[in-house]
């Protein structure tokens, strides 16, 4: 059976939750955020709610800074709607001075009686110690997020 590869994990933090994610190119890095704040978020709650449907176009003059964005969204959605991201077809590209995001979100929406025992409150996603850069597998991005 071959081996799935780790696409987040969780890092040493004495206050606040740090993960380091991974990803073969900015899209698949991005989204792999995205899927890990979410599990964050809901833990590991099995669902069979209707799909829902978001699309969400950001910029920013650099990629760390529109990561943080994007994870800012999710986030948004979830505490807003309830909306709990499943997948994302995510495109970044360079305009002029800026990075352009641009996703396809999919998901579901939380019924308002469900409780999430296995998730956690994330207040927000914070600047501090961001960091993300390209290796010789990909991208690599470490994100602090504050509970």
């Amino acid at each position: 059976m071959p081996e799935i590869p780790v696409k987040w994990k969780l890092l040493d933090h004495p206050a606040d939750i740090k993960i380091e994610v991974f990803g073969e190119n900015l899209e698949k890095l991005f989204l792999n955020a995205g899927l890990a704040l979410t599990f964050l978020l809901v833990g590991s709650i099995k669902h069979t709610a209707p799909k829902s449907e978001k699309t969400v176009t950001l910029e920013s003059g650099g990629l760390d800074i529109l990561l943080v964005d994007w994870l800012r969204e999710i986030l948004f959605y979830f505490d807003v709607e309830k909306f709990v991201l499943s997948n994302a077809v995510v495109t970044i590209e360079k305009v002029e001075n800026y990075q352009l995001l641009k996703a396809s979100l999919s998901g579901f929406v939380l019924p308002h009686s469900d409780e999430l025992p296995d998730g956690m409150e994330i207040k927000g996603i914070t600047y501090h110690d961001l960091f993300l850069d390209k290796n010789p597998d990909g991208f690599v991005a470490r994100v602090i997020f504050d509970v």
